[in-house]
């Protein structure tokens, strides 16, 4: 067996009950005295802030930042749903704001590491931004500005994809993990990497436009390799969805299996 295949048939894995005294852990009182999700904006721009707040102000409890001083002790406080975050301004880095949320991740605040970050650019996405070694830590890319009716329709749609994705993953993390873990986080992945690809193309016509050989070939290469990986994304969430399905017609009852 290849290691892309995936078993027929996998042993349960030990699963580990989270603690309630944990750092991590929200207590189901907790949960279910909010009246609404949090959505938290981290943005300089008046503007945006206040388009995000008036656009999700039915669904959430949007709380805006104009900058990134506290940020990690405000997201522990409040413990969002969502997080949009700017990329680059005058006040905030997103990536570096990332990179902290990822080391609270892997010591107290767990949850984090389930944190939907959604990007915020004045800059359309490049070659370059999707190169990245942490692409992958987010889960969408919006360029600004935008209209309420355009950030309600992408995050819309985002959200019901992370449903959609959550449902197929626990259904698998059921009869494994490591399954389960692994079709969330490429079904993240290949959402984002989908979206990125179509300005990417837009850039390789200017390329060819300019005439410089070189930086075309260099540049097509690059893209194969992104569109490798979007193609690998592919066909392993086709996999495991086919899995997690086969999986969950044997939990059934036998009249009710097909």
């Amino acid at each position: 067996m290849s290691d892309n295949e995936i078993p027929e048939k996998i042993e349960e894995e030990e699963k580990i009950p989270i603690s309630h005294e944990h750092p991590g852990y929200m207590g189901e009182e907790e949960v279910e005295e909010r009246e609404k999700p949090i959505l938290i904006i981290i943005d300089d721009d008046k503007k945006t802030r206040k388009t995000v707040k008036n656009a999700f102000k039915k669904e959430f409890d949007v709380v805006d930042l104009e900058d990134g001083k506290n940020c990690i002790k405000i997201l522990i406080e409040e413990r969002p749903t969502l997080l949009l975050l700017s990329e680059d301004t005058s006040t905030v880095d997103g990536w570096s704001i990332m990179g902290k949320i990822e080391d609270e991740s892997m010591y107290s605040q767990v949850w984090m590491r389930d944190l939907p970050i959604v990007m915020l650019s004045d800059k359309e996405p490049t070659l370059e931004l999707s190169q990245r070694s942490n692409i992958e830590k987010i889960v969408d890319y919006i360029t600004k500005p935008f209209e309420k009716e355009e950030i309600q329709e992408r995050v819309d749609r985002l959200i019901k994809k992370l449903e959609k994705s959550k449902k197929i993953s626990d259904t698998a993390r059921n009869r494994s993990v490591r399954v389960g873990e692994e079709y969330e986080r490429i079904s993240k992945a290949l959402y984002l990497r989908q979206r990125l690809i179509k300005p990417v193309r837009e850039e390789l016509k200017k390329i060819r436009e300019e005439g410089d050989v070189e930086e075309l070939i260099k540049f097509e290469k690059a893209l194969n390799d992104q569109m490798a990986t979007i193609n690998f994304y592919r066909r392993r969430t086709k996999e495991i969805e086919a899995l997690a399905k086969k999986w969950k017609d044997v939990e059934k009852p036998e009249f009710m299996q097909k």
